[in-house]
């Protein structure tokens, strides 16, 4: 952000990000599901840090929204931004490794994209592998198999490249990557 307001000359006031952090925390609520997706996504694309609590509350928040009125690329978009984001103070991978609650949320975002994933093109596919490929998030043997079934059922629709690709992403997200999973 402060990237941003360079380019146009502007220095955030100091401790800008944590009222930002805990001013659209406190608006989660507000916030619709693409909208918590794409600011997530929009975080890890930037390479961001942000507070343990806050990814926490983005998680909860979006799973509240689940029923209501989120789509599986919605969800898919804040996996992979959490994936991509550096949550303070130990990263991704450690974060979601001490917090069983969003452990427990994240396999019930899985549970909730299972009879989804077949109606997903080849691109958030390969997205969804690698988003929780990259916070060594383990999933459960059931939706491993409908992942898989659901990259077999793209079939003609996808390009050699594309299957190479898939493939290779989907035997990482169960060898782990070489990460440490969660169980």
């Amino acid at each position: 952000m402060a990237l941003v307001l360079g380019r146009w000359g502007l220095v955030p006031a100091a401790g800008f990000s944590v009222v930002y952090w805990r001013a659209s925390k406190a608006r989660f609520g507000e916030f619709s599901a693409y909208q918590l997706g794409l600011l997530l996504w929009g975080l890890g694309r930037a390479r961001r840090s942000v507070p343990a609590t806050w990814a926490s509350s983005a998680v909860a928040s979006f799973c509240q929204l689940l029923l209501q009125e989120a789509e599986p690329e919605d969800a898919i978009r804040l996996l992979a931004g959490l994936s991509r984001v550096y949550v303070k103070p130990r990263g991704p991978q450690q974060w979601l490794a001490g917090s069983a609650g969003v452990q427990q949320q994240l396999q019930e975002l899985c549970v909730w994209l299972t009879p989804q994933l077949g109606r997903l093109q080849p691109y958030w596919l390969l997205v969804l592998a690698r988003g929780l490929r990259g916070l060594g998030f383990r999933v459960e043997p059931g939706f491993e198999e409908a992942l898989r079934g659901a990259a077999a059922g793209l079939g003609e629709r996808l390009t050699p490249q594309e299957r190479q690709t898939l493939e290779r992403e989907l035997r990482r997200l169960t060898q782990g990557g070489g990460r440490g999973g969660m169980g």
